[in-house]
């Protein structure tokens, strides 16, 4: 009979205590739910950025190795186009390369002949110069001075030998034949389409001398067959431009004289003699007379001196 309300108690006191433990429980849950969930969420969060980051990683890379492939590609291409254009196109040599490369013979015997008299009336200087290693010669015939304050021509018959492979453009061969001259650029003009020879590519440019700069132009024509390149300037007194007739004159004029070793040069100067049209003779004598340093009655405008004596009237 005695136990009866001892249990009942200690019952009761056991019901309270779970009941408490279940109030801290369910009062501890859902702080331990928020941190868990936070812990999750920051967990998602980390992989997604990490995963983020590895692509973007990986795309940099990905953009940083093509880009290095593309500009491989366009070092291999310009390191090509480079060397093409050196061995097609060679740079002219310097004076002292040049003079290396080249020497003059002693008593060179003229292969080629040329006259301007409508335009200089001197005698042409004749060159030939040799190349030391290829073989190959120039033959130069000057008219005048490139210092004076006169006209000057020049005009070179190039047979190449080993030294050279392929003819360069009309700049390239103009840059070189005016290299001692002090000339500036050739800027390409208006070719001549019609000569004895064919197509001439012309050029323009200038050189400075003291005081005043001449303006010139000049001609190349290059065949392959025969091996042979026609390049020539003439350069005026002054500023004024060089009329295209002239050079057309001096190609037109320009004749094989004594090339006997060389028949295929001759035939190829033979036939284009056969299309000649442009200068005859007759207007160069033309021209030619009306630079005669005596003048007649009408010019000087004075009265002549007669013969005899006049009826008076």
């Amino acid at each position: 009979m005695l136990s009866g309300p001892s249990t009942s108690a200690g019952d009761g006191n056991v019901a309270r205590a779970r009941l408490a433990h279940c109030t801290k429980i369910l009062t501890v849950l859902p702080i331990t739910s928020v941190c868990l969930l936070s812990r999750v969420l920051a967990r998602i969060m980390s992989l997604l950025l990490h995963r983020r980051l590895h692509e973007l990683l990986a795309e940099l890379r990905g953009v940083t190795l093509r880009a290095a492939a593309y500009a491989t590609v366009l070092l291999v291409i310009l390191t090509v186009a480079t060397d093409l254009y050196a061995t097609l196109v060679p740079a002219p040599a310097s004076s002292s390369e040049r003079q290396a490369e080249w020497s003059s013979v002693a008593r060179p015997y003229p292969a080629f002949a040329l006259t301007i008299p409508e335009m200089i009336a001197s005698v042409p200087a004749y060159a030939i110069r040799r190349h030391n290693f290829g073989g190959g010669r120039r033959h130069i015939m000057t008219f005048g001075e490139p210092a004076s304050g006169r006209p000057y021509a020049l005009v070179e018959v190039y047979r190449p030998g080993a030294e050279t492979a392929r003819f360069g453009d009309a700049a390239v061969a103009m840059t070189t034949l005016t290299a001692d001259l002090g000339a500036t650029r050739p800027i390409a003009s208006l070719p001549l389409p019609d000569t004895k020879f064919g197509r001439v590519d012309l050029v323009d440019f200038s050189i400075k001398g003291p005081g005043r700069t001449r303006r010139c132009a000049g001609f190349v024509h290059s065949v392959a067959e025969p091996r042979v390149q026609i390049a020539g300037m003439y350069c005026s007194s002054g500023a004024e431009l060089v009329d295209r007739t002239t050079l057309a004159c001096m190609i037109d004029r320009l004749t094989v004289i004594s090339a006997e070793s060389d028949p295929t040069l001759t035939e190829y100067f033979r036939r284009a003699e056969l299309r000649r049209n442009f200068c005859s003779d007759k207007a160069a004598q033309v021209t030619a007379a009306r630079q005669r340093t005596d003048t007649d009655w009408i010019e000087t405008g004075s009265i002549p001196d007669l013969r005899g004596q006049l009826a008076a009237r």
